[in-house]
């Protein structure tokens, strides 16, 4: 049996485990995988010494930096993936911009920090992670804040779909067992009131092929394919097999990518939970392949 550690958060009430992921977790143990739910935070010491071949790591390594640093320096030569460097690259979103544009993959253009107005829409973002929070948008010709330039950064909006604050799609991006990469059904996230859409904040969420044009929806496969790509390019060698990529749509309903997150958060829920029939199995096996992904590094491996 393959032990693989799941590392996330617990939280203070934890949500009870939907039966479609036990479900999900039954069927990796018929296929001799273990899942084994772990934080590095609360476990206890006797949790810490399960004989793990491998890591998925989930965890908000920049939000718990000291339990997570600990348990890295404890399990050195687990396998882990996503691997650490892709993952602090895509947590630095200028690095990771600058280092993207130098590829040819086009934008939202990164602005000064040292003007006090602009003459257009501007983001005002963390550059280290955000999940949606600690993003400001300031409209053009308004007087912008003193920002630390080491810590924050400011983007340029692209113009919105007419009557529409925003639309930004996530697009799931996984590798097979076959080192192949697969694309999930994209999700559309849309506001009518804030240019931040995220759907913790109220932003409506729908499939991205029952509303995009099938030009638009290409693209953004096309770009995916075109981004992961230059990942691995970026980080051969090393275990990088699951990304969210995000894309704001234009006025014009073209597609800019916005940054890439290495430990994405929802996957394909939302749109389980709004039709079950439709994407249950989707949702499971989008759930299911990384697990799959690691056990297979490891029996090469061994």
């Amino acid at each position: 049996m393959k032990k693989i550690a799941l590392l996330i958060p617990f939280q203070k009430e934890p949500k009870p485990i939907l039966p479609i992921i036990n479900d999900a977790i039954q069927k990796l143990r018929e296929e001799d995988i273990a899942v084994q739910f772990f934080d590095p935070q609360t476990a206890s010491p006797s949790v810490k010494k399960t004989e793990w071949v491998a890591v998925y790591d989930r965890y908000p390594s920049i939000l718990r930096e000291r339990s997570y640093s600990l348990w890295r320096k404890q399990y050195p030569k687990v396998v882990h993936g996503n691997t650490l460097p892709f993952i602090q690259f895509c947590e630095n979103k200028k690095l990771s911009q600058q280092c993207l544009e130098n590829k040819e993959i086009v934008m939202p253009a990164l602005l000064s920090t040292n003007r006090s107005t602009y003459f257009k829409d501007v983001f005002e973002k963390p550059i280290f992670g955000s999940a949606g929070k600690g993003i400001l948008f300031h409209r053009k010709n308004t007087p912008l804040p003193p920002i630390n330039p080491q810590t924050t950064i400011f983007q340029e909006a692209v113009p919105p779909p007419k009557g529409w604050a925003g639309w930004c799609v996530r697009q799931l991006a996984q590798k097979n067992i076959n080192e192949k990469w697969l694309l999930r059904t994209p999700i559309l996230r849309r506001s009518t009131t804030d240019p931040v859409v995220n759907a913790t904040r109220g932003a409506v969420v729908d499939c991205a092929a029952d509303v995009l044009s099938s030009d638009t929806y290409r693209k953004i496969q096309d770009l995916s394919l075109k981004i992961v790509a230059v990942f691995d390019s970026m980080f051969p060698n090393q275990l990088i097999f699951e990304v969210g990529l995000d894309f704001v749509v234009d006025k014009n309903f073209s597609p800019w990518f916005l940054e890439a997150n290495a430990r994405p958060r929802g996957k394909l829920r939302y749109l389980y939970e709004s039709e079950p029939l439709r994407f249950r199995e989707e949702y499971q096996a989008a759930w299911m392949l990384p697990f799959r992904y690691l056990a297979k590094k490891c029996s090469q491996e061994a």
